[in-house]
C-alpha cells in the first residue's frame, strides 16, 4: 500500500510537494455523501417495485455505469443485467 507522502512524491511534477497532491482526508476536506439515494416508499409498494426503483436510482447516481452500479448494489454484473432486463430498464 502506498502511503500518502509516497503517493505525492510519485505524482509530483516537480521538486516541490504541494498540499493538492495529498488526499482530501489528510487536508481536512470533507467529501459529499457517497451513498446512492434510497427510493421513497409508498404505501402498498411491492418488493419488486422497491427493487426496481432502487436499481434505477443507483444506476442514475453512477451516471449509467453498470459495473459500478452492480458493485454498489452488492450484486454481480450478470445479476444486474438480468434485473435491468426484468424491470425493462435497459
Amino acid at each position: 500500500m502506498v502511503k500518502p507522502i509516497q503517493r505525492a512524491v510519485l505524482i509530483a511534477r516537480g521538486r516541490v510537494l504541494t498540499a493538492d497532491l495529498l488526499p482530501d482526508r489528510i487536508r481536512g476536506i470533507d467529501k459529499p455523501p457517497t451513498d446512492p439515494p434510497l427510493p421513497l416508499l409508498s404505501p402498498g409498494m411491492t418488493l419488486s417495485a422497491v427493487e426496481r426503483e432502487h436499481i434505477a436510482k443507483t444506476l442514475a447516481w453512477t451516471g449509467g455505469n453498470k459495473t459500478r452500479t452492480a458493485k454498489v448494489l452488492g450484486i454481480s454484473r450478470r445479476a444486474l443485467y438480468n434485473k435491468l432486463e426484468r424491470y425493462q430498464l435497459l
